[in-house]
């Protein structure tokens, strides 16, 4: 499955966009900034979980720059 986010200017822009997508017989979700932030950062948080283990010297040096 690929995902196309459609940044909308407005609630009308939001409309015509649902509208026309719903029509081709796709399925449409919004949600929020919020939400996508929050999806992105859970997304990174997995991903450096599978990485090898940094130590303490080695986080607080990223945390600096």
């Amino acid at each position: 499955m690929e995902t196309i986010v459609i940044r909308a200017k407005n609630k009308t822009e939001l409309k015509f966009w649902l509208e026309l997508i719903r029509k081709t017989g796709t399925e449409a979700v919004t949600i929020n900034s919020e939400l996508l932030e929050d999806a992105y950062l859970k997304m990174l948080i997995d991903k450096g979980m599978k990485s090898k283990d940094a130590g303490r010297n080695e986080v607080l040096k990223a945390l600096e720059a």
